[in-house]
């Protein structure tokens, strides 16, 4: 299985809070300013979403997110192809 390059610096794959987050959409934005995404579906589910999309190069992706009572993201996994 290959795995997409450390952007974030967090070696375990998982960012946690939003200051993590931040930091690693700032430092893919610095590396790729061109970064551009397809939407090709959004899947709803019961307290979840799927966003499906083509990533960088064409590399197909999916994205989950999960939803607290409060309506904000609990848990969330991305997939590339």
């Amino acid at each position: 299985m290959s795995t997409e390059p450390n952007i974030a610096g967090e070696a375990s794959g998982v960012l946690h809070g939003k200051p993590a987050v931040q930091a690693y959409w700032q430092a893919a934005l610095a590396r790729m300013p061109e970064l551009h995404f397809e939407l090709i579906a959004v899947l709803a589910g019961v307290n979840s979403v799927v966003l499906h999309y083509r990533s960088v190069g064409g590399k197909l992706a999916a994205e989950y997110f999960e939803f607290d009572a409060e309506g904000k993201v609990s848990r969330a996994a991305a997939h590339y192809a």
